[in-house]
């Protein structure tokens, strides 16, 4: 109970708007009250403090704010030391720091991009595993022929029998025969133009 009512008591002051003085705000929220009220009076010549930014002076009066203003004492703590605080300590570093030192790494002789191995080779490592693989840019006989050899490996492994390597998949591709290009003769294309117009007579075919 005796908690509730010191917080009650205590009361933030209430700071007067540099733009507009009838605004009223409290000091916890007069920064986000300087910001709106900023783009509302575009005209107003106000500069801002360095030592604080909620205040917000006439430019004429700049030169005197900063000789009297009350934050001013607190940015010059922290940039000044007293004539203690700037004496070095016999090891040479400051009192109340502790001192640093640059870790040593060990060299690193290790490069991955110098590796010579022998690469992943897909191929090499499923052909003695029961996974039925694919054959990518073939043609529908040649994957057909191809699954039916991969059921038979398959099988094969599933049964403990030993799996030679088979041919690779260019072999297959370049067991299938090729089929030859079929080209239609210039008559045949002449004749093709009359379909869908009518039957094109005896007469116009001599």
């Amino acid at each position: 109970m005796s908690q509730n009512s010191n917080e009650a008591n205590i009361v933030e002051p209430v700071l007067v708007c540099p733009y507009n003085p009838s605004h009223q705000i409290l000091r916890s929220r007069m920064q986000y009250h300087l910001v709106k009220c900023q783009k509302n009076h575009p005209s107003t010549e106000k500069v801002i403090c360095p030592f604080n930014a909620t205040h917000r002076i006439p430019r004429p009066e700049l030169q005197y704010h900063i000789a009297t203003c009350p934050e001013r004492r607190i940015v010059e703590e922290q940039k000044y030391v007293t004539q203690d605080e700037s004496v070095d300590s016999v090891d040479g570093n400051k009192p109340g720091l502790v001192p640093y030192y640059m870790p040593r790494v060990p060299p690193c002789e290790e490069n991955w991009d110098d590796f010579h191995g022998k690469g992943y080779d897909p191929a090499t490592l499923t052909i003695k595993k029961p996974i039925l693989r694919n054959l990518p840019g073939a043609t529908k006989s040649e994957r057909k022929k191809f699954r039916l050899m991969e059921r038979r490996r398959v099988q094969m492994l599933s049964s403990g029998e030993i799996v030679e390597d088979e041919q690779s998949d260019q072999s297959i591709i370049s067991s299938e025969n090729i089929r030859r290009p079929k080209w239609d003769s210039a008559m045949a294309q002449t004749l093709r133009l009359g379909m869908g117009r009518g039957t094109i007579s005896a007469d116009c075919r001599r």
